[in-house]
C-alpha cells in the first residue's frame, strides 16, 4: 500500500465511535510509515495466538488478583515482555509490530500489548494515561487494580470498591481519582503518534515527522498547534500543497489575530511558489 492509502485505512478506522476503534490495528498502521508492506493481518494474529496459549489455564471466576497473576505470570514470564530501558527512545519501541517482535517496548506500547491479551482473555483492563508515564486499569464491580506493564506488571495501586456504595458514591471516589481515568482509544493513539513525533523532531527527522503530524490531526483536527506546525514543515520539506493545506487550516482556526497573520505570510510565500511550479 502507498501512504497515502495507508493514511485513509487509518482515518477511516478512527472516525468511527472510540469504544468501536480496533486499537491494535490502528497502532499497527502507525508502524506502516516505517513498514509499508506490513501486514497487519499477521501481527494481530500474534496477538491472537499469545491470548490463546493462556486461555485453558485462564479462569475469569477465581478472585480478580489471581486473574491479575496468570496474565503477569503470561505476559512477563512465559512471553518475556520487557521495557526497553537500554534504547528508550529507539523508535521500534514505538510501533506494535516491533514490540511483538522484539518483546521490548515502553510504557505505552506495552500497556497495549497487555490490554489486547487481556481482552481477547476477557479482562475489563483500559489504559491510564498518567503523567509522564502509562499503565493500565483492571475493574470489576467491587475491586481497581493499577499495574505496570513496563515494570513487569507490578501492582502500583488496589482499591476496593464496596458493594454497599451506590453509583453517586462510587462516581465521586472516581472524581477524586481524576486523573487515573480511562484514557480512550483515541487518546492512547494520539499519545503513540506524540511520542514518534518527539523522537523525530529531536533528531531532526523531519520527512518522518511529518506523516506523524498528519495522523494526529486526523485524530485532533483542530489542534492549531499541530496544524501549524505541519504547515511550517511541510513548507520546510517543499511539500509546498500540503504546506498550504495546512496553512489555510491552522489560519481558519486560529483565534489570535497576530499569530494568524504570521502564518497568512507564510501562507503567501506557498503560494507563489505554487502559482510558478504551475
Amino acid at each position: 500500500m502507498t501512504p497515502e492509502e495507508w493514511l485513509r485505512r487509518f482515518e477511516t478506522l478512527v472516525r468511527q465511535p472510540d469504544d468501536k476503534i480496533d486499537l491494535a490495528q490502528a497502532a499497527l498502521i502507525i508502524a506502516a510509515d516505517e513498514y509499508p508492506d506490513l501486514d497487519v493481518s499477521h501481527s494481530l494474529g500474534v496477538l491472537d495466538a499469545m491470548a490463546d496459549q493462556l486461555r485453558p489455564r485462564f479462569d475469569i471466576s477465581v478472585p480478580t488478583i489471581d486473574q491479575v497473576s496468570l496474565l503477569n505470570d503470561h505476559v512477563f514470564g512465559t512471553l518475556n515482555f520487557r521495557g526497553n530501558r537500554d534504547v528508550y527512545y529507539d523508535p521500534r519501541n514505538s510501533y506494535l509490530n516491533d514490540v511483538l517482535d522484539r518483546r521490548l517496548g515502553i510504557p505505552i506500547t506495552l500497556s497495549v500489548v497487555y490490554m489486547e491479551i487481556g481482552r481477547r482473555l476477557g479482562c475489563p483492563i483500559s489504559g491510564v494515561a498518567m503523567p509522564g508515564h502509562f499503565v493500565v486499569k483492571w475493574r470489576t464491580d467491587d475491586t481497581l487494580i493499577f499495574i505496570d506493564p513496563f515494570n513487569e506488571g507490578q501492582i502500583i495501586g488496589q482499591f476496593a470498591l464496596p458493594m454497599a456504595m451506590n453509583t453517586n458514591e462510587q462516581r465521586a471516589m472516581m472524581a477524586r481519582l481524576r486523573w487515573l481515568e480511562s484514557a480512550g482509544t483515541k487518546q492512547i493513539l494520539a499519545r503513540m503518534l506524540s511520542n514518534l513525533h518527539s523522537i523525530f523532531v529531536k533528531n531532526e527527522l523531519y520527512e518522518r515527522a511529518l506523516p506523524i503530524l498528519e495522523k494526529i490531526l486526523i485524530l485532533q483536527p483542530n489542534a492549531t498547534e499541530i496544524l501549524r506546525e505541519a504547515g511550517i514543515l511541510a513548507y520546510r520539506l517543499k511539500h509546498y500543497r500540503r504546506a498550504s493545506d495546512f496553512l489555510r487550516a491552522y489560519i481558519q482556526r486560529e483565534t489570535n489575530p497576530d499569530e494568524a497573520n504570521k502564518m497568512r505570510a507564510v501562507l503567501n510565500q506557498v503560494e507563489e511558489i505554487l502559482l510558478r511550479l504551475n
